[in-house]
């Protein structure tokens, strides 16, 4: 059997392209594989609330621009971490024939993480 492998693009990502000469005919097979996760923060960290961050700016010598009684209204790590998600699809598509066969795939990621400035997303094709 020979093999010949073709990538695409200037740098393959991720993707080849596999031709096989001399094989048996079959059906074509078709998988699809989809996935999506849920990521959180384990342990809630207890930020100072706002009596507490300017008793400790008096504290450290520095000028505290809090006045007295300021209210506590905001949970900043509920403000700064969310729930992160991740969403993997994958599909391939095989066939052939006596004289040729053909496997092509495509996926694509998404990661979006528990804060909004990290993300990742990914495409492939081969």
């Amino acid at each position: 059997m020979l093999h010949q492998h073709l990538s695409t693009g200037s740098r393959a990502a991720n993707g080849v392209i596999l031709i096989t000469t001399k094989g048996a005919a079959g059906n074509a097979k078709v998988s699809l594989t989809a996935q999506f996760g849920l990521n959180k923060v384990a342990d809630k960290v207890e930020s100072l609330n706002a009596a507490q961050y300017k008793e400790l700016q008096d504290e450290i010598g520095l000028v505290s621009l809090l006045p007295d009684g300021l209210p506590d209204r905001t949970d900043w790590f509920d403000e700064t971490y969310t729930t992160g998600k991740t969403q993997n699809y994958q599909v391939a598509v095989s066939n052939g024939n006596e004289k040729m066969k053909y496997y092509l795939s495509a996926g694509y990621l998404k990661e979006q993480g528990v804060l909004d400035i990290s993300y990742y997303k990914r495409y492939n094709f081969g």
